[in-house]
């Protein structure tokens, strides 16, 4: 997220006209039966982006988006009840918008209720739905569910142990440009006689690290 608020904060200096009074942030705000405004409002808000950054506003506008039905707001005022953040954490709140914009097929709040659903997190532990939920947003290119699949595959987690698999999404992962993904698939095609105990305790907090880092 903080990626594609840089290339916002980026873009919109790159395009400013100094002529016009109106900026992007009170434009959006004219606009008022637009989920995805609503949603662009929030992250303008929560980024700093035209305005000095102000949680409560931000979580306004996406419960407003999320409301209407949009998947980003969704997810995205999820994340806020997740964590505390502008508003009181709440772990099963943050679930049930996971579920919502998941179930619209977006990969990345698949991804991430997966890990709700492996951890026990706001909802009962549950590791064949995690595992289906990593599958469908590593089909649709994530990184992370592809790491993860291939973590479930490697351990006989959910799925019938499959090494070969294994290997195959750490590739598919460790294409994407992820150095971290790139290490794990060298262990996983170097591996030989006593293996197993180094390289799950490797993937174990390999794998902390990037969850913190989402």
């Amino acid at each position: 997220m903080e990626q594609t608020a840089d290339f916002i904060k980026n873009w919109l200096i790159q395009n400013s006209n100094n002529n016009e009074q109106e900026n992007s942030l009170a434009a959006l705000k004219a606009h008022t039966d637009c989920e995805q405004c609503f949603w662009l409002i929030g992250f303008f808000y929560e980024h700093g982006i035209e305005t000095e950054a102000d949680l409560g506003q931000a979580v306004q506008w996406y419960q407003k988006s999320a409301e209407v039905g949009n998947a980003m707001a969704q997810y995205n005022i999820g994340v806020c009840y997740r964590y505390g953040t502008g508003v009181k954490q709440n772990l099963k709140k943050a679930v049930q918008l996971y579920q919502k914009a998941a179930g619209q097929g977006y990969a990345m709040v698949q991804y991430n209720l997966g890990v709700c659903y492996e951890n026990g997190t706001g909802v009962k532990q549950n590791i064949q739905k995690a595992v289906e939920l990593y599958q469908k947003a590593a089909e649709q290119g994530h990184a992370m569910a592809q790491y993860s699949l291939g973590i479930c595959y490697d351990n006989g987690t959910g799925v019938e142990q499959n090494i070969q698999k294994a290997v195959e999404l750490y590739q598919k992962a460790a294409g994407q440009g992820n150095a971290m993904h790139n290490i794990i698939l060298v262990f996983a095609i170097t591996k030989g006689e006593g293996w197993k105990r180094i390289f799950k305790k490797l993937l174990s907090c390999i794998r902390k690290l990037l969850t913190k880092s989402m």
